[in-house]
């Protein structure tokens, strides 16, 4: 099998059990608090929160962009492994459980921004998703009366950064070079 369709096999089969985990958690009563990363909880629920989601509607916008990265920017299977590591060691940066799959994707995200061509609209996209959802969206929806839980933007940041440490460390940008003409 080529380098590549592993990574694309890996991304489908993890999306594929997102799927079903959403499914069998809504059959059975568990609660965020049992399977989301807070502070002080298990190992086990570090372990399971990337792939239980709060709705249907965040489980397919984090499938949607997770297999948007992978199968776009051909991202070899180390580094889908090396975000899920990355989501599952970052600490707890709330006691409100944090579920979904958005640590793995934000890490993903840092890791092929050196790869991109336009790295820094890149990183204002990504910068201003963080913002106008993880800030604007709920503030906004609150004003006028909705309830929803808010995203953890920490650990979004967290992520995103620690996947760019890596993207760095294994394709080193040249600052000092100059291009030939």
């Amino acid at each position: 099998m080529v380098r590549g369709e592993k990574a694309k096999t890996a991304t489908l089969v993890y999306v594929a059990v997102c799927l079903a985990v959403s499914i069998v958690s809504a059959l059975l009563p568990v609660s965020l608090g049992e399977v989301g990363l807070h502070d002080g909880c298990t190992v086990w629920a570090r372990l399971a929160y990337p792939f239980f989601h709060a709705s249907i509607y965040h489980l397919i916008g984090n499938c949607w962009v997770l297999l948007c990265i992978a199968f776009y920017y051909e991202v070899p299977l180390r580094s889908l492994i090396i975000a899920y590591v990355i989501a599952i060691t970052a600490p707890a940066f709330s006691v409100m459980p944090t579920v979904g799959a958005s640590a793995v994707v934000f890490a993903l995200m840092g890791q092929v921004s050196f790869t991109v061509r336009h790295r820094l609209y890149f990183h204002y996209v990504v910068f201003m998703w963080v913002l106008l959802v993880g800030y604007g969206l709920p503030m906004f929806l609150q004003a006028v009366g909705k309830a929803i839980a808010y995203p953890n933007n920490l650990l979004h940041i967290y992520c995103y950064l620690m996947g760019m440490l890596v993207g760095f460390l294994n394709s080193p940008v040249s600052l000092w070079r100059r291009r030939r003409q």
